[in-house]
């Protein structure tokens, strides 16, 4: 169970990463206007923060799941 989670985990730490990037594009002028203009989420910080916290949640459940025995 514990790897079926982390398997899901990654796509959203990655998905994470990517609207961290973008923010911080935007923020530079190297990309288009970002999505979210407004609230805790309109700066890139929570992404990136969010984004590592979904990879070490996936690396933990990974690392658990591998030492289970059935």
């Amino acid at each position: 169970m514990a790897l079926t989670f982390a398997t899901l985990w990654v796509p959203g730490a990655l998905m994470a990463l990517v609207l961290a990037c973008w923010r911080r594009a935007a923020d530079l002028s190297y990309a288009q206007k970002f999505a979210i203009d407004e609230g805790p989420f309109a700066h890139w910080a929570p992404w990136a923060a969010l984004a590592f916290a979904l990879g070490m949640l996936a690396q933990r459940l990974n690392r658990y799941g591998r030492s289970v025995r059935f």
